[in-house]
């Protein structure tokens, strides 16, 4: 991005296909550091590209940030991977698992080629690939490693590492025109099998990306102070939005605009304007998102470019009314400031 974040719908949507880019929207340097860390597992786990999207605010200006620590006990998460004995195992266990697994497969037949099939295979990896978990029921790979079989009915087929055997696990693909087992095909329901997968992807990711931050305003020594409520991190529940009862108004904004929008509401709380707040750091949009949204009559969208490009992603991935959605704009190419969103939000509200 340039010093405007014009390139959203650019980063998000550019690929051949029906597929599309996971987004990281840091607001501070240590946020950079963080979420570059969280995009390589991300990466990883999700079998995808995901860009962080830093601009030039970020990696010009001078911030007060806070220290950036390392974690030395981190464990990266390689996702889906499966291992030289596991691969070993997928033979015989599958055989073996297809000897008992017709009441399992009769209550769950799948797809009729791989996808969602479920029986017991106590030698095959469980759900996360791990020995802590083998034996989970699992889609049998008949016989043979299926790179692109979607076993966990989450849109993400098990990987392996070039190297990991000597004779298992190595595949040729190309494209997108290949079936589960990364054999090549002209078959149109296999290619539409493969992109239906991408899409159960997209919503598992949705959960996996970095959450929003939602905000309230309380009264601190007379005045109105906006305060975080913290961030959900992959698939943590804990932080959830609540409305404000006293207003049906709220506004989004995400990078390098928080400062300036946290002090602009702020600045409106002060003229009696209350608003629901929602930093948003990443896309796709998951369930808070939604709720977020679904909450107001009406949403202020912060960004910094001149063609509205994040409210136009809403509503293309949300199905947004348009109506609804209010565009607070800066593009003359220097940050955005608290003063111009409070101007066009309260002519806005007084209009």
């Amino acid at each position: 991005m340039n010093s405007q974040q014009s390139d959203i719908l650019l980063a998000a949507y550019a690929s051949h296909g029906d597929t599309k880019h996971p987004l990281l929207f840091p607001a501070s340097p240590k946020e950079c550091f963080e979420m570059t860390a969280a995009a390589f597992d991300l990466t990883e786990r999700l079998q995808t590209p995901v860009i962080v999207m830093t601009d030039l605010d970020l990696g010009m200006n001078d911030h007060v940030t806070e220290p950036l620590a390392w974690d030395d006990s981190r464990v990266h998460d390689r996702g889906k991977v499966l291992t030289t004995e596991q691969l070993d195992r997928i033979s015989t266990a599958s055989l073996a698992g297809s000897r008992s697994s017709s009441l399992h497969e009769a209550d769950n037949p799948g797809d009729g080629n791989g996808n969602g099939t479920r029986h017991n295979a106590a030698d095959l990896p469980g759900h996360d690939g791990s020995s802590e978990t083998a034996g989970e029921p699992l889609q049998q790979f008949r016989g043979k490693f299926g790179r692109y079989l979607d076993v966990d009915d989450d849109g993400i087929p098990y990987r392996t590492i070039p190297g990991t055997h000597a004779s298992r696990g190595a595949f040729v693909t190309r494209g997108s025109s290949r079936d589960e087992y990364a054999v090549y095909t002209e078959d149109g329901e296999a290619y539409r099998r493969n992109v239906d997968r991408l899409a159960r992807k997209w919503d598992t990711a949705k959960e996996l990306v970095p959450q929003p931050e939602f905000y309230v305003i309380k009264n601190e020594d007379g005045r109105k102070k906006v305060e975080g409520l913290g961030t959900r991190d992959l698939g943590d529940a804990s932080i959830s939005f609540v409305p404000h009862s006293a207003t049906s108004s709220g506004v989004i904004f995400f990078g390098t605009s928080s400062y300036a929008a946290e002090e602009a509401i702020e600045m409106l709380a002060e003229e009696g304007v209350l608003l629901d707040a929602m930093r948003v750091r990443a896309f796709p949009f998951g369930r808070a998102f939604r709720d977020f949204v679904d909450s107001h009559d009406k949403v202020f969208v912060i960004e910094q470019n001149r063609d509205a490009q994040f409210r136009s992603l809403m509503m293309i991935e949300l199905g947004i009314d348009p109506a609804k959605l209010v565009s607070v704009l800066n593009y003359d190419g220097t940050p955005i400031t608290a003063e111009n969103i409070f101007r066009q939000i309260k002519s806005n509200i007084d209009a």
